[in-house]
């Protein structure tokens, strides 16, 4: 009986042994759980509080530089092409001085919807899909040679220069019909709408001139400039301001001729309108834009 006893005291004393044992090993775990769950609260916490920090700032941004919001998209041309260089447009320089995690927020409360590029490798290879595009679409000769010297010296070397004075310039329009012709001799457009009407000659793509080539220009775009600006013994600043002329104006019509690989995407219609060109570094970086919109796939957006 004593035996009998003495087994049995032992056999609850392992019970309650291991009983202690998993009560202590779910103690444990429950601590542990209740741990998590409060740093999951604190974490959670945190970066609500870290959002609503950067909607503040973004807002704050906005507010700030209220009268400069229109150059927005050329902000992040700013921010990919010289992200460290100075800026004369007190928005670029403000633009790229916010990490890009504000830099993202202020685009998406302003309904700007592209991204800044991660860095600018895809300058060089957009300015040469624009080359070849010149060459098939027979835009005149190749200005874009030592790798887009001229273009890259506008911003580097001509960024602060006006660009009033060049906006007067306008061309011979190109005629729509014998009628018009009859009538508008002496009309004048601009470059865009020059290269316009000449890739209807060249493409014979729209039915009220396609059987009238002859009333539609048929000297190639940049060849025109060359001739009326005299760009062979021009000041350099002029070359490289019709140069960044004739990659805005390209574009315009590569899209307006439906040249443009899914050209009719809604995000590919940056809004710049309200951005007015006052100097070169507005210009240098509304042609980046172009450029961008025209040969960017959707993964920028």
């Amino acid at each position: 009986m004593i035996r009998f006893l003495n087994s049995y005291s032992n056999i609850i004393q392992i019970v309650v042994g291991i009983l202690s044992l998993l009560a202590t090993i779910f103690i444990s775990f429950f601590i542990y759980y209740l741990q998590k769950c409060h740093e999951r609260e604190i974490e959670e916490g945190e970066v609500k509080a870290h959002k609503a920090a950067i909607t503040e700032a973004a807002k704050v941004f906005l507010i700030d530089n209220h009268s400069e919001t229109g150059y927005l998209p050329l902000c992040v041309m700013a921010a990919s092409a010289n992200k460290y260089g100075q800026q004369h447009r007190a928005i670029y320089g403000n633009f790229n001085k916010c990490p890009v995690e504000l830099q993202t927020e202020i685009l998406r409360q302003a309904n700007v919807p592209i991204k800044v590029p991660d860095n600018s490798g895809w300058i060089p290879t957009y300015i040469e899909g624009f080359r070849k595009d010149v060459e098939k679409y027979q835009l005149g000769r190749d200005i874009l040679y030592d790798g887009a010297k001229y273009f890259r010296r506008s911003i580097n070397s001509y960024a602060g220069v006006s660009v009033f004075s060049y906006r007067q310039v306008q061309f011979d329009v190109p005629v729509m019909s014998r009628q018009v012709a009859a009538f508008s001799k002496d009309l004048k457009s601009d470059l865009t709408k020059y290269i316009d009407r000449y890739l209807e000659f060249v493409l014979g793509d729209f039915e009220d001139t396609r059987r009238n080539p002859e009333l539609l220009p048929q000297e190639p775009p940049f060849d025109m400039l060359f001739r009326t600006q005299r760009l062979e013994s021009c000041p350099e600043q002029d070359v490289c301001f019709w140069l960044m002329m004739f990659i805005r104006s390209s574009c315009f019509s590569f899209f307006n001729h439906n040249l443009v690989t899914h050209g009719n995407e809604d995000w590919r219609y940056v809004d710049s309108s309200d951005a007015i060109m006052e100097t070169f570094e507005d210009m240098y970086y509304s042609a980046l834009l172009k450029l961008f919109e025209t040969y960017s796939d959707s993964g920028n957006i």
